[in-house]
């Protein structure tokens, strides 16, 4: 109601028509960041410096689709943003352990990460009866008059849950709809700003794996927009209808505020967290810059 009915796709084909061209001058090959040297003993640093991070952003993220992505978000809104920064989950493997002796069990329960779910004890099947040789060297002989035998090795079988954590660089272009930035921003830098978010639905599971103490009963905030259901074709990500607490969703959002932390006069860059209807701040640090960067078609 009180909309126009005139669907115009001037914008949308000339987005389309300029995009093979940016893709091929940012995303066609692995050679795409150059450092140049200070000095002439730099050189050999600088190379392989550019090595890592050509590496890291081709080989370890799909820079092409992040690059398309960026790009059109950028032709789309005039501005784009992109967020680098290193993941870290918790990881829990379970691994199961056959026939371990006792040594082999000690040895395995050295690790802090592992935490034993369940055991098996029983009696080595290969076991071949060697009698016990006594202080001469001589068989010894039991009550009855027969050799004592040695007792057979006791085997173990066990299941492991071994827990660890894994780092990862990421890139990730950020929905231009969820992010803010202050209106006093001088240019379109943004670690000139002095307030950045960015908000996104989160499972609690995936929340709690990247080191957040997030309760189970903690209230939901889902808003459904359109720039939401455009992004999620499939509607995959809206379905929050799990009978799992921990993989319910909630809003998380991430917020870079400069703020005088310490009371002297002088306000640091502050990184925190806040999730669902209660705001509740699970995550607060003092950080020197936003890992963000934001591209202004010109």
């Amino acid at each position: 109601v009180g909309r126009s009915q005139i669907v115009d796709r001037s914008v949308f084909e000339t987005i389309q028509w300029i995009m093979p061209s940016l893709c091929r001058i940012f995303a066609n090959g692995s050679d795409l960041v150059s450092i140049p040297p200070v000095g002439p003993e730099d050189e050999e640093a600088a190379k392989q410096e550019a090595e890592y991070l050509n590496h890291v952003i081709t080989q370890q993220n799909p820079w092409f689709e992040i690059f398309h992505t960026w790009a059109t978000d950028a032709l789309m809104t005039r501005n784009a943003y992109a967020m680098a920064y290193t993941d870290k989950k918790r990881s829990v493997d379970m691994e199961r352990y056959e026939r371990q002796t006792q040594e082999g069990v000690a040895l395995l329960l050295q690790d802090k990460d592992i935490e034993v779910v369940s055991s098996k004890q029983y009696p080595d099947p290969d076991y071949q009866p060697v009698p016990l040789a006594g202080p001469d060297g001589q068989p010894m002989l039991g009550p009855d008059g027969q050799p004592v035998m040695q007792p057979p090795t006791m085997l173990y079988d066990l299941d492991i849950r071994r827990t660890g954590e894994q780092r990862k660089i990421c890139i990730k272009v950020l929905p231009p709809e969820r992010c803010r930035v202050s209106q006093y921003t001088p240019t379109y830098r943004i670690k000139d700003t002095d307030y950045f978010e960015y908000w996104d639905y989160q499972t609690i599971s995936s929340l709690r794996a990247s080191g957040f103490d997030v309760p189970d009963d903690i209230a939901s905030e889902l808003e459904e927009s359109e720039e939401d259901e455009a992004r999620d074709q499939y509607g995959e990500s809206r379905d929050d209808s799990t009978a799992d607490p921990a993989m319910r969703r909630v809003k998380a959002r991430m917020i870079w505020i400069r703020h005088d932390l310490d009371g002297d006069g002088i306000a640091e860059l502050i990184y925190c967290v806040r999730l669902g209807t209660t705001k509740a701040l699970v995550h607060m640090e003092q950080t020197s810059s936003i890992p963000v960067a934001c591209i202004v078609p010109s």
